[in-house]
């Protein structure tokens, strides 16, 4: 299956909070709605301003059924500082061994 790594920086904190708000609400709905056929993770990066999103999927257009995604994409462009960058990947390993506390 295809996978798209995507990163991008916003402007600031106050941004940046945001971003974790609604990304947050993201997962919140993907955890309830459990659609097949993708992984997606996200991450914030030292600078807490960086984020990455990892995401493989034959068809991207899966998260657009889903209001949470629709509220995150459709205020992104006045959250970012720059351009997104997205690269396509191909997995070479993968291991989830999860994680216990």
């Amino acid at each position: 299956m295809p996978t798209q790594i995507i990163r991008y920086r916003v402007a600031d904190q106050e941004k940046a909070e945001e971003n974790v708000r609604l990304l947050e609400a993201v997962f919140a709905e993907l955890a309830r709605e459990r659609p097949d056929g993708i992984t997606y993770q996200s991450y914030r990066l030292d600078d807490g301003l960086t984020f990455v999103h990892v995401v493989t999927t034959e068809d991207l257009q899966i998260l657009m059924r889903f209001e949470a995604f629709l509220a995150f994409t459709q205020t992104l462009g006045q959250r970012l500082d720059g351009v997104p960058h997205r690269e396509q990947a191909t997995p070479v390993g993968f291991f989830d061994g999860h994680l216990r506390s």
